[in-house]
């Protein structure tokens, strides 16, 4: 059963009201179950992806990025850091339609989605944003058919960097609490509604290591909650000046619900590695792509 977010930094947070209209848009639209299939879901962030910042990116760049999004192979992925559709036809070209937040940033969330996939574009959650200014990334909502639950609701998420686990304790910190309390309030109302969903992307946190605080807090507020896939992203290389970096652990991450949790294959989750010698050459992306199959979709 789903409770209030119970931790000591949230307890001024109060939840939003539950809107029925969400749960009637979600039975207009997803009233009839579609086949069943597998939906092979990813994350992916791109690095300033034609934002014209760096990394600068040239033909070569865009070709080798093209070629993992090929390998990456994936129905539906949440991106962030991009600017433009522009750019993302030039990695996943003509055979995915894009949704992009409506941010004015060149650092916007948003999905790539294989065409024949239905699914219906859902308000920016801007609720991240918890300042209004726009100086913090918005949550990029769709809903898909889903033979389990009718609709699939999945929030693309890019929280605020600097504040990557529990050693940590500076202004990013400050910032990321009220964020996290927000996720947990979007959490709430979908399970209230008693909707299936997704939380993919980028929370710049390691959440699965022992008694994180910002898990703990998420857990605590809908205790169900089940973080996909394993910890060891030593695989992932990125560049470091003339050389290369190897992460440790994930701050990328799948977050689903129990209405949901029965189709989400465990067994099918890859980190999407770069080859070294392709990190050294070409500006690929500071982030390498992870992946899970739905089965029964």
């Amino acid at each position: 059963m789903a409770k209030s977010v119970s931790t000591e930094f949230y307890n001024k947070m109060t939840l939003s009201s539950v809107l029925p209209l969400a749960a009637l848009l979600a039975a207009f639209f997803f009233t009839q179950p579609v086949s069943a299939t597998n939906i092979k879901l990813a994350s992916w962030n791109m690095e300033w992806l034609g934002s014209g910042n760096k990394p600068q990116r040239g033909e070569l760049d865009y070709q080798k990025l093209r070629e993992y999004a090929l390998k990456l192979d994936a129905d539906i992925v949440a991106l962030q850091e991009v600017s433009s559709i522009s750019s993302l036809r030039l990695v996943f070209g003509q055979d995915y339609r894009f949704e992009l937040s409506e941010r004015n940033h060149d650092q916007k969330t948003g999905f790539a989605i294989r065409n024949g996939i239905e699914y219906r574009r859902m308000p920016d959650y801007a609720e991240l944003d918890w300042r209004g200014n726009q100086m913090l990334r918005y949550g990029t909502d769709i809903s898909i058919a889903s033979n389990k639950s009718g609709a699939l609701r999945i929030l693309n998420v890019h929280l605020k960097s600097g504040c990557f686990s529990n050693s940590h304790s500076n202004k990013s910190c400050k910032t990321l609490k009220p964020q996290v309390a927000q996720l947990a309030n979007w959490m709430l109302l979908r399970d209230r509604n008693k909707e299936a969903f997704i939380v993919i992307g980028d929370f710049n946190r390691r959440l699965k290591e022992k008694n994180d605080y910002v898990m703990s807090a998420l857990k605590a507020a809908l205790p169900s909650l089940h973080s996909v896939g394993h910890n060891n992203a030593s695989g992932c290389l990125v560049k470091k000046g003339e050389g290369v970096k190897a992460y440790r652990s994930f701050i990328d991450h799948i977050l689903v619900n129990e209405a949901i949790l029965p189709n989400v294959d465990e067994e099918s989750f890859i980190h999407h590695a770069f080859a070294k010698n392709d990190v050294i050459e070409r500006e690929l992306t500071d982030h390498c792509p992870i992946r899970v199959t739905l089965k029964n979709q």
